[in-house]
């Protein structure tokens, strides 16, 4: 009761220490990236002290199988559906490849058309060893044996069709979903005797002669080409032998036929694909971002085409996480593209996609950061694909791995910073970052140095966002240092919107977690809006396990730092959330809406028990540095018989959407029916509130004033109150919850203590953790008119409780 009795001017100074609205943006003025030697970094103690002892795993028997019965909450997750995310039927044209050639695709095949010719790669299964393209060229045309002129051309595609002007003939390859129809259009010709197309082709499968055509294939599969017809302006058609030579296939049109053909004359073979055994179809790695302005989700992952072949794959959905328009590709090149991250800037209207790009994925390839600029709404386009860093091309020698993006939901100028690990030397990786701009131009050549020790740095993460105000933003950057072989520790940094990183202890990088234990994947938050005492706060979510590798006996691990690199609070999240089952717990994906945090996770042994995905709301007490459970351990419902491993969780807040538990949770999923198949699941996860917080109403009126209440009663967010009548003599009593009669007036009664405020009447609740629970009261008044003293109207009463 005490505490109720001063939640009013409690609620008064939080609510005047929040910040501006967002509405308008604070100028900025942009400085040049921050340039520094690779020796900066602040050193790494020579012992450890004052970490925390996070208790040692237990076992899980047989008998301790999931039970989704243990669950809180249960949230809809639709899984992936091919049709509707990937559609079988469609036909993808991409022509954002760095090299500028076309690429094109269907359910089971996809193509590269260049000048000359054109690649068929067979879609054999995500377990084929390698790409098995196969290249088809027009060589030569001849007619009753001269050679006709024969040109390379940039290909056009129109309407499905690519096609190229050869000067003597128009070549074409219609583009279905299970096929490639090729043809050579000829509207005259030099004599009417026959006529012969030479098409040379080569790649690693082997051709054989088969009924109507040739077929290349090896033990998984590959392509037939079939069918090939003449037909004529009249619709005649001749069915065509193809020939086989080594290197050459050979179609001839009879002198016969020539003699009588009505122009143009059209040849026609067709391209299809066949696969011996069952077909993998593996995706995984997903990741999410949200643009407030199209009120729209960009999903990212990664689709394995063969064994040193992964394309990216993305597709937009609305705040319902409703499929909007088919899936796409960012990356549908040969390269291997793995990995991807995705951020938003609202004020431009897209996303920043970046990836870790090979030529195969194979341990010796040069291996580079990439990145493609997609807009956002429907059916929107995509920029070329482009390097961030790459040795010989852009920035320092050496390989680069694993990025990360942060967006900027500032409503101007504003940039990307991609993060990434960098291999210096075979013993030696540190951490970069570089900005990218809204046009998907390079801030600089040369990266910020983050971590340039002469230690491991690795695993590189970086906030979603950087906030929503101005000038003050910042993002968090966390990753790894090798201390010794079995143990890894959790370091961070602080980066400004404009690139400068932060000084603190006197170095730009400073530890979060030097336990004895091994920790991987740090993943921080986007920050909170700044406290009554000036901070802001990110929260960073990592596995940690008795010694690196053991991922099998990890738990998860939380840290909470404010914006000025300071630590405040570890914990064990087995610890806040009571988890006593004994699993092994992994991931710890965790962004804020600005208030408090949702932290994604996995839970499971895949050799006992499954995985499941898992996602909790966490808030902190600065007053207390205590992070303090709110919503435990909801499932994202999918069946029984399905893994849920790798969850990736984004805020719309993140994306320039309100202070609101309103999130996105994405992850990958494997059926464990026979054959196992993989795809990728998401979910609206709404946090600790639902749209309408609990609310109830009092009937204790007199005088017909109505009141209505719009918008979540939850921390951080606005309540809005309005009276039917209006006026100077119309206002509210707001405060805890009383039944008082009004002397003299009958069955008025009063429903709050008595504190006025005006109608219509906005309340913003402090993102206070006390305040959860915590249960007030308004009700509206009149003295226009009413029953009482001849003036006063009272309304009914609102009850409603904080979440």
């Amino acid at each position: 009761m005490h505490r109720i009795l001063f939640v009013l001017p409690v609620l008064a100074a939080a609510l005047a220490a929040q910040e501006p609205s967002s509405g308008v943006a604070a100028p900025r003025v942009p400085r040049a990236p921050m340039i520094l030697p690779l020796d900066y970094s602040t050193p790494q103690p020579a012992a450890k002290s004052g970490f925390l002892a996070a208790p040692g795993p237990s076992s899980t028997s047989a008998a301790a199988r999931r039970d989704r019965s243990e669950s809180h909450r249960v949230i809809d997750a639709p899984a992936l559906d091919r049709r509707a995310w990937r559609d079988p039927s469609a036909v993808h044209v991409d022509r954002g490849a760095a090299d500028g050639a076309l690429w094109a695709g269907g359910a089971d095949w996809k193509a590269r058309f260049d000048a000359r010719g054109f690649d068929v790669h067979p879609f054999l299964g995500s377990d084929a060893p390698t790409n098995y393209p196969v290249r088809f060229e027009l060589q030569r045309v001849t007619v009753g044996g001269e050679e006709l002129t024969v040109v390379a051309a940039t290909p056009v595609v129109t309407a499905d069709v690519v096609q190229w002007d050869r000067g003597g003939v128009v070549e074409s390859v219609a583009l279905a979903s299970k096929s490639l129809e090729q043809s050579w259009r000829f509207d005259g010709l030099p004599s009417r005797d026959a006529l012969r197309l030479d098409v040379a082709w080569h790649g690693a499968l082997q051709a054989e002669v088969e009924d109507q055509g040739v077929r290349f294939g090896n033990e998984h599969g590959g392509l037939r080409y079939l069918h090939a017809i003449a037909i004529d302006a009249l619709g005649r058609r001749l069915a065509l032998p193809i020939e086989v030579a080594a290197d050459t296939l050979a179609i001839t049109v009879p002198a016969s036929f020539v003699a009588e053909a009505v122009f143009p004359l059209v040849v026609d073979p067709v391209i299809s694909v066949y696969v011996i055994d069952t077909v993998t179809d593996v995706e995984g790695s997903p990741d999410l971002a949200w643009d407030e302005t199209s009120q729209q989700w960009l999903v990212t992952w990664w689709r394995q085409f063969s064994a040193t072949d992964m394309d990216i794959w993305a597709v937009r959905l609305d705040a319902a996480m409703n499929v909007v328009e088919p899936a796409f590709t960012v990356d549908y090149t040969s390269d291997y593209w793995h990995l991807p991250s995705v951020a938003s800037h609202d004020y431009s209207n897209q996303y920043l996609v970046v990836a870790q790009v090979s030529l195969d994925g194979t341990a010796a390839e040069p291996t580079w950061i990439g990145g493609r600029i997609v807009h956002a709404g429907t059916f929107a386009g995509s920029g070329a694909q482009f390097d961030i860093e790459r040795d010989g091309v852009v920035g320092l020698r050496g390989r680069n791995f694993a990025p990360d993006v942060g967006g900027d939901s500032y409503q101007g100028v504003a940039y990307y910073t991609v993060v990434w690990t960098h291999e210096t030397s075979a013993t030696n990786r540190d951490v970069h970052m570089k900005q990218v701009d809204d046009f998907g131009n390079l801030r600089s050549s040369l990266p910020t140095v983050v971590d340039g020790s002469p230690g491991n740095e690795w695993a590189a993460s970086i906030s979603k966002s950087n906030g929503d105000r101005g000038s003050l933003q910042r993002w968090a950057i966390a990753y790894l240092r090798t201390w010794s072989p079995t143990d890894e520790d959790v370091r961070g940094a602080l980066v400004t919107w404009d690139g400068q990183l932060i000084a603190v202890g006197g170095g730009f990088n400073f530890p979060i977690d030097y336990s004895g234990y091994s920790d991987a994947w740090p993943i921080p938050s986007s920050p909170t809006q700044r406290d009554g005492t000036g901070y802001r706060y990110f929260m960073i979510g990592c596995t940690r396990t008795p010694v690196t590798g053991q991922s099998s006996l990890g738990w998860v691990n939380v840290a909470v730092i404010d914006d000025a690199g300071g630590l405040r609070a570890l914990a064990d999240l087995r610890t806040l959330e009571n988890i006593t089952h004994g699993m092994p717990l992994h991931g710890g994906s965790v962004d804020s809406d600005g208030c408090r945090f949702a932290l994604g996770y996995g839970e499971g042994d895949p050799f006992s028990v499954g995985f499941d995905a898992r996602v909790c709301t966490l808030g902190f007490d600065a007053a207390s540095n205590t992070i303090v459970p709110q919503d435990s351990r909801a499932w994202p419902g999918q069946s029984t018989v399905h893994d849920e491993y790798a969850p990736s969780v984004c805020a719309r807040h993140s994306g320039g959407g309100p202070v609101a538990p309103y999130y996105g949770l994405a992850f990958s999923i494997a059926s464990l029916n026979l054959p196992t198949t993989y795809g990728i699941a998401v979910c609206d996860y709404r946090g600790h509130a639902p749209l309408i917080g609990p609310v109830t109403r009092r009937v204790r009126d007199c005088g017909g004033l109505g009141i209505s209440i719009a918008g979540s009663v939850s921390l951080c967010e606005r309540i809005d109150f309005t009276l039917a009548d209006s006026g100077p003599l119309t206002g509210f009593l707001i405060g805890p919850p009383v039944d008082i009669p009004f002397t003299g007036c009958g069955l008025c009664r009063i429903g709050a203590i008595m504190t006025t405020v005006p109608n219509p009447y906005s309340l913003t609740v402090p993102g206070n953790l006390s305040f959860v629970g915590l249960t007030l009261s308004i009700q509206g008044y009149s003295f226009n008119r009413g029953p009482c003293l001849g003036t006063i109207a009272l309304s009914n009463i609102i009850d409603f409780t904080v979440r």
